[in-house]
């Protein structure tokens, strides 16, 4: 295990931290350091992330179903994402991460394909597919 390696987990441990706690206590509405998306801002499009922060912020709330209604994509995204967390915080503290549960192709491919077809699919304006779109 590379010394280099622990460090740059535990940097990343240590970012991610203070960003989980600070989602919990801010207030999407009233913040003026959400991010905006570069693409929906110049073309009008919404990506495979947008609402994604109105999501995580209505999961730190405990607000599901606003979250789902944002984006899709992040209430399930989040599960993974916390997975890493502690994968990489054992890595950075033990030296061992965890152990991946699907680390193959075919996997990383099917989730690319599915970001793709989400973001493609979520900028048709017919029902049902506008139900896609975020809460603003």
């Amino acid at each position: 295990m590379s010394g280099t390696m622990k460090r740059i987990a535990a940097g990343i441990v240590a970012a991610a931290t203070p960003l989980a706690i600070w989602a919990a206590l801010t207030i999407p509405s009233v913040s003026r350091f959400l991010p905006k998306c570069l693409l929906h801002e110049t073309t009008g499009l919404l990506c495979p992330g947008c609402g994604g922060t109105r999501a995580v912020f209505a999961l730190t709330k405990g607000h599901w179903a606003e979250a789902f209604h944002n984006n899709l994509l992040w209430p399930v995204t989040l599960p993974l994402l916390a997975f890493l967390w502690v994968s990489l915080a054992s890595y950075a503290i033990r030296g061992k991460a965890l152990a991946v549960p699907f680390q193959n192709t075919r996997t990383a491919i099917a989730i690319a394909v599915l970001i793709v077809v989400y973001g493609l699919v979520r900028n048709i304006p017919v029902y049902p597919f506008t139900m896609l779109v975020p809460i603003r």
